[in-house]
C-alpha cells in the first residue's frame, strides 16, 4: 500500500500535480483507515496513565467532598422530619464515607504502580497529596462534631 501524507495524496483538492510546490510537512504519516499515526509518540502511553492515576485521585477526593457537604446539609434538612439522633446517625455516615474517600484516593495515588515518566512531566509531591487530605479528613472531623453537638 503506497502510504502517503492525506494533504498531499493525488486527485484531492489542493494537488499541485507533484510539481513539488508545496512544501512537504514534518509530520507522521496517517493510516486514512485508521487515522493512527505510523509512529507512536515517544512516553504518550506513560503520561496517559499517569494522567488515569491523577484523574482517580480527583475523583477520590471529589466524591469525598459531596459526601461531607451532604452529610452536613442532611443533618440540616432532614431534621425536621425524622428524630434527631437519626438524622445525626445518617449525616455521620456521610460523613465518614467522605473521610473513607480522602484516605482511599491517596492510597490509590501512592499504591499504584506508575510507569517511568518523562523529566518533564512532573506530579504532586506525595507529601502534599498527604498534607492536602488530612487537611480534608480535619474538615471531616469537624463536621462530625457539629452534627453531633448542634443545638438543633
Amino acid at each position: 500500500m503506497n502510504r502517503q501524507p492525506i494533504m498531499n495524496r493525488p486527485g484531492e483538492a489542493g494537488d499541485d500535480g507533484g510539481s513539488g510546490a508545496r512544501a512537504a510537512r514534518s509530520e507522521p504519516d496517517i493510516d486514512a483507515k485508521t487515522a493512527v499515526p505510523d509512529e507512536p509518540i515517544a512516553g504518550y502511553g506513560q503520561q496517559q496513565i499517569a494522567l488515569a492515576i491523577e484523574r482517580t485521585y480527583a475523583a477520590w477526593v471529589r466524591t469525598g467532598l459531596a459526601s461531607v457537604a451532604s452529610g452536613v446539609a442532611a443533618r440540616e434538612l432532614i431534621a425536621p422530619a425524622v428524630p434527631p439522633r437519626m438524622a445525626a446517625i445518617m449525616a455521620s455516615l456521610l460523613v465518614l464515607f467522605g473521610c473513607f474517600c480522602f484516605v482511599a484516593g491517596v492510597w490509590c495515588e501512592l499504591a499504584l504502580n506508575r510507569p517511568p515518566l518523562p523529566k518533564h512531566f512532573r506530579l504532586v509531591p506525595p507529601a502534599m497529596l498527604i498534607a492536602a487530605n488530612i487537611v480534608m479528613i480535619a474538615v471531616g472531623a469537624m463536621a462530625l462534631i457539629g452534627i453531633w453537638y448542634s443545638r438543633s
